[in-house]
């Protein structure tokens, strides 16, 4: 059954909390992949990441769903979210890929070009 617009801007809202705490640790990117309990929320800077939290299971197809859309990516892997956070631009590549079986997601956070 199709997300209603609620469910989606629900799970926007707390997407956009991810990536704010994401950028107030200092991560350079963000990988969602599903655990037992939820969807694993986990920050990198370079090559070391570590698990900050679980999306709850009731809530993960909101979240994902407003990724899938932000992004652009109802027909392919790949994807850009341009917001504002923390008073600066943002651009943020989302890339879906294969972790055990199961679809996980990268989100880079990238310096916006201008001029382009």
């Amino acid at each position: 059954m199709p997300l209603s617009n609620h469910q989606i801007e629900s799970g926007y809202e707390i997407l956009v909390s991810v990536l704010e705490e994401a950028l107030e640790a200092r991560a350079d990117s963000i990988r969602l992949e599903y655990e037992d309990a939820g969807l694993g929320v986990n920050f990198f800077s370079g090559e070391l990441g570590s698990l900050v939290g679980i999306v709850p299971r009731d809530q993960e197809q909101d979240v994902l769903a407003a990724l899938i859309e932000k992004a652009g990516m109802a027909a392919k892997l790949h994807g850009e979210i341009r917001l504002r956070l923390h008073g600066h631009e943002q651009v943020i590549s989302v890339k879906e890929f294969n972790s055990f079986g199961e679809s996980a997601y990268l989100l880079r956070f990238h310096k916006p070009q201008y001029g382009k």
